[in-house]
């Protein structure tokens, strides 16, 4: 549900590969659960999303919140997912609504209501409370707008986005990348910082008057 929180405070740059590389620890068998794992090198696997959910996410202060929805034998389950900087965040009051979610795993709180909702619904962890919006008709199967967005994107010779990278505690960085189908890519981060690609070379700036 919550793949790759840790990239919230990471800089586009390239790799060093200058460090010697270390084999990644022995990983241990995580207990069953709804919807499978998201396995990591040195984890079993942080709880994935129950099949044919609708996934929301959002910041909560310092923490990357996630909210999964499924359809279950004519009831909904409701998966909470919470990280933070050093990774799953257990032992927190978690409410869903009125309804209060049991630990399902490391960062994972979870029950099962009524029916699907709709509209803004909201997760409370501890005494803050944080919306979500639910869109009107939403069903499992979200395989129809999600062939057409990649058919969409496939097509694209241009493309221009803005992205913000923050991990909630005040800092963020504004990144402005441009693409050109089919092996050019540039980006510029507001700390000055600056990359160009083309084809198989590379080009990067540290500084907003760097070389």
């Amino acid at each position: 549900m919550l793949v790759a929180v840790h990239l919230v405070r990471s800089v586009p740059g390239p790799t060093d590969t200058s460090g010697s590389s270390a084999s990644p620890a022995a990983t241990t068998t995580a207990p069953t659960v709804t919807g499978g794992r998201i396995a990591t090198p040195t984890d079993a696997g942080f709880p994935s999303p129950p099949e044919g959910a609708l996934v929301l996410g959002r910041e909560a202060k310092s923490y990357a919140l996630g909210l999964a929805l499924a359809p279950e034998d004519g009831r909904t389950l409701v998966r909470v997912s919470v990280v933070g900087g050093d990774g799953p965040v257990s032992h927190l009051a978690v409410r869903f609504g009125t309804t209060v979610l049991s630990a399902c795993d490391a960062g994972c709180y979870q029950a099962t209501i009524a029916a699907m909702p709709h509209g803004t619904v909201t997760v409370t962890l501890g005494k803050a409370s944080y919306g979500f919006a639910v869109p009107a008709g939403t069903t499992a199967d979200g395989s129809t707008i999600v062939t057409k967005a990649a058919e969409t994107w496939r097509d694209l010779t241009t493309l221009v986005w803005h992205e913000n990278l923050g991990g909630g505690e005040g800092t963020t960085l504004h990144v402005l990348y441009q693409a050109v189908a089919p092996d050019e890519l540039a980006y510029t981060i507001s700390t000055g910082s600056a990359a160009r690609i083309i084809g198989g070379f590379r080009w990067d700036r540290a500084t907003a008057k760097g070389k």
